[in-house]
């Protein structure tokens, strides 16, 4: 098996698509698909596009219905936003507030060359104010956004810059961040620690679990919880990438992107707490435990916990054996509280990859325990998808067009979000300008 698979959602993906995927070209319907797409936002339809394009790490979305987001080019400096989408009373339509323009020289309101972290979401807390895991050249840093004047103005202000300690034994480029209660769906409180990954340095260079917390003057101090590869061969898993699962004990889980063992397929692991203050790592999971890697490699998004303390989550690769080049179209899996990992569904099990391929993101969760998510290709249009598991049945419940759609949505960016009428939220490629969407899918 090939090793170290890592990508990122855009325009990246379309790279590693170009040169492994091998799409089947004819299509083919599928009655599945049930959901109505309708675009919310078209990115770059003015010239140089000041509201940003190729939209990364998906949707968040407020108490108030506002979503947020990040794009990894446009804006004022070309190296992409973080942008608000609202509804002006008594409008139905969303308009785009750009609320921090990345760039790549340092100015007086960013750092040289700041991008979107990769495979984070942005958290917002009590208050409104937006956290995002920001790279930059420097080793990274954690950026808060506060609105003022009711949202119409905001500021942003550096709670942590990475790399501050002698080698980055402090981390370098922050990917991810999480907090207690997020995965119940709370906002953050503002005080509390945030806790999150960062993909490299630490004390052997290959990434770090760390935690902020706010000190009494205001200030942030930063303490690594964990430093990967401390064990031979990266058995413990490095690069790790995406977003921490914080559990209701304090426990963490994450995946590494590379490490495990031969072939570097990316681990599940578990950070907890001892007594002494320490933490200890336990690896959950190393992937490509089956013959062709059919449990899995290379995670590919987070992990979501249901109410009986199953890990469940999405490899880009592995599954059916002889997929992509025999790198394989990628999985679902679960860990049950007992240790023992299975594929709830491997991809590609269709003809023409009817059912996707290449997982993307992060899944999500209803209050039935049916999880939803995406496929970057694959479906019957070979577009990608939006689909259901529950239980262990799998339905597409929409299908994107390829890229060659006039501009339709294809390819989406992320997984999905609800909201308070069970609609899915989320991000893709194509559009008027095909350079991204943001869009709801009605079932």
């Amino acid at each position: 098996m090939h090793s170290g698979h890592r990508y990122r959602r855009s325009p990246h993906l379309v790279q590693i698509c170009a040169a492994a995927c091998g799409l089947a070209l004819g299509m083919s319907s599928d009655a599945n698909a049930v959901a109505t797409l309708k675009t919310l936002h078209s990115f770059c339809t003015e010239q140089f596009c000041p509201d940003g394009l190729n939209p990364a790490n998906g949707l968040l979305r407020d108490a108030q219905g506002n979503l947020y987001g990040e794009t990894t080019e446009g804006g004022a400096f070309g190296h992409g936003t973080v942008f608000q989408l609202y509804q002006p009373p008594g409008k139905t339509k969303y308009k785009i507030r750009v609320l921090h323009d990345f760039c790549f020289d340092a100015g007086s309101t960013c750092h040289a060359g700041e991008t979107p972290g990769d495979g984070g979401h942005l958290i917002i807390d009590t208050q409104g104010s937006i956290y995002a895991a920001v790279s930059d050249n420097d080793g990274g840093l954690v950026l808060k956004l506060t609105p003022h004047n009711g949202g119409k103005r905001w500021s942003s202000r550096v709670l942590y810059d990475f790399c501050s300690m002698p080698d980055c034994v402090d981390g370098s480029e922050p990917a991810a961040l999480t907090y207690a209660g997020a995965a119940g769906g709370a906002p953050y409180d503002g005080t509390s620690p945030l806790y999150g990954i960062a993909e490299f340095g630490g004390q052997n260079a290959m990434g770090t679990v760390f935690r902020l917390k706010p000190t009494s003057k205001g200030q942030w101090s930063a303490r690594t919880l964990y430093s990967f590869c401390a064990q031979a061969g990266c058995a413990d898993g490095s690069d790790p990438a995406h977003d921490l699962l914080l559990d209701a004990s304090g426990n963490l889980y994450g995946v590494t992107g590379a490490g495990g063992g031969a072939g570097n397929p990316g681990v599940v692991f578990k950070l907890s707490a001892s007594p002494n203050a320490s933490w200890h790592q336990t690896v959950l999971h190393a992937f490509c435990a089956a013959p062709d890697c059919a449990d899995g490699q290379s995670p590919s998004g987070g992990l979501v916990m249901d109410s009986a303390g199953t890990l469940l989550g999405l490899t880009a690769f592995g599954g059916n054996a002889g997929c992509r080049g025999n790198l394989g179209c990628g999985v679902v899996y679960k860990i049950a509280p007992d240790g023992v990992q299975t594929v709830v569904h491997a991809f590609c099990s269709l003809g023409n990859c009817a059912d996707g391929e290449l997982p993307t993101g992060r899944l999500t969760m209803d209050a039935a325990g049916n999880l939803f998510g995406t496929t970057f290709v694959g479906g019957a249009q070979q577009g990608g998808t939006v689909f259901q598991l529950t239980g262990g049945t799998h339905q597409v419940i929409f299908d994107f067009c390829s890229g060659a759609c006039q501009g339709a949505a294809s390819e989406p960016t992320e997984g999905v979000i609800f909201d308070d009428t069970g609609n899915l939220l989320g991000t893709a490629g194509g559009g008027k300008t095909n350079l991204g969407v943001a869009y709801r899918l009605t079932p």
